[in-house]
């Protein structure tokens, strides 16, 4: 079972966590309670907590606090997001950002969801990222390029905007959309996002440039 709370707004969802934490261990005082961080994550014990259960306790209460700043982790975590949606212990996952794709799959499997949403949440809300699938569509660079600068000044995360983009480009090829593009260019532009992705997050670029680069060269 999965509690999912995520926001910006770090005081009002840390405290929603102690506070479920708290009326969790009243409920079931014999639960063995775990806590893991982006620090101290170790998937061996993850697969212990979805499946295992204590000694002289029926149940795992379990913590995971903000383990997505660790990628190995977030990976891990989201490839086990069912399984321990299945689970028989209870998981909370807390957490500050989270890209549309991540939320999309918290969503399926989380037994309750709640967000916490600061200033700059608030303004994202108003923002519709899915404008530049449009643009991209038009090949409107222009468009495209406006609309990019437009996601940066809400701070969506370049993880983000790449996942739009991909999936974009991925609806295109499969629907053997070349209206615009000959599916040639599209196989090309999805092996580029995908390797900038990964490029990037081997510290061997900077995502932001790299991706203004790729939508200016569309």
């Amino acid at each position: 079972m999965i509690y999912f709370l995520y926001g910006e707004d770090k005081d009002k969802t840390r405290a929603k966590a102690n506070d479920l934490i708290n009326v969790l261990q009243k409920k079931k005082p014999d639960a063995g309670f775990f806590k893991m961080t982006d620090e101290n994550y170790s998937n061996s014990n993850l697969d212990e907590y979805i499946g295992g259960q204590g000694l002289f306790s029926s149940k795992y209460i379990v913590f995971l606090d903000n383990v997505f700043k660790n990628k190995e982790a977030k990976d891990d975590v989201i490839k086990k997001i069912k399984e321990i949606g299945k689970s028989e212990n209870i998981f909370i996952i807390l957490e500050e950002k989270i890209d549309k794709i991540t939320f999309a799959k918290m969503e399926k499997n989380a037994e309750k969801m709640q967000t916490f949403a600061g200033v700059e949440k608030e303004k994202q809300a108003n923002y519709n990222i899915f404008a530049m699938t449009n643009a991209l569509g038009n090949r409107d660079r222009k468009k495209l390029w406006l609309f990019y600068l437009e996601a940066v000044s809400h701070d969506i995360a370049s993880e983000e905007i790449s996942g739009i983009l991909f999936w974009k480009i991925k609806d295109m090829i499969m629907k053997r959309d070349t209206r615009k593009y000959s599916l040639e260019e599209l196989q090309k532009l999805s092996s580029k996002i995908v390797s900038m992705y990964h490029e990037a997050h081997r510290g061997n670029l900077d995502f932001t440039i790299a991706l203004e680069k790729f939508v200016l060269g569309i």
